[in-house]
């Protein structure tokens, strides 16, 4: 059972990496509604009661979610959820990675640039010691550039206190 709680505890701090777009630490309501919509703009098989969720894991009626809060909406969730989340705030993640690195503009992450946004080596948690390795495996077309998709690819092998270290350096 802890080892559920810590998985949730992780995908509600990834979440609220993805998802807070203004950046203020807390969840709203249309934040989290805005990355779970499909195109039509109605909510998925499984997601219809999650407004109702969002109110009552609002512990202190503030109308956002800490992450503790989030993490108790979370509970609720049955996996099939959870994974779409997953994914959608991983991709958030690297979207937010990729606006702040892509120093050339021109929607793609190169090597160059993910070194000289995040520095010496020295300075990375010892778990990017094979980042680079990581870069030439997500790089499928070995161009030596990465897509969002790419990015997110390899974001995906990172643990969630690394991707957040990255969103930080962008």
């Amino acid at each position: 059972a802890n080892i559920v709680v810590c998985e949730d505890m992780n995908i509600a701090a990834t979440m609220m990496d993805g998802f807070d777009t203004d950046r203020n630490g807390r969840l709203g309501m249309e934040e989290l509604l805005e990355h779970i919509r499909n195109a039509d703009g109605k909510l998925p098989d499984g997601f219809q009661g999650w407004k109702e969720g969002f109110k009552q894991a609002d512990l202190d009626a503030s109308g956002e979610l800490t992450v503790a809060e989030l993490h108790a909406l979370l509970k609720t969730a049955q996996e099939p959820q959870k994974e779409k989340l997953v994914e959608e705030s991983e991709v958030s993640v690297a979207e937010q990675i990729m606006d702040g690195m892509d120093i050339n503009r021109d929607g793609y992450l190169s090597l160059k640039e993910l070194m000289e946004r995040i520095g010496d080596e020295s300075k990375l948690h010892p778990q990017f010691a094979s980042w680079k390795d990581g870069f030439k495996e997500a790089d499928k077309d070995d161009d030596g550039l990465l897509s969002t998709q790419g990015l997110g690819h390899l974001l995906h092998g990172f643990g969630r206190e690394d991707q957040h270290r990255l969103v930080e350096e962008s």
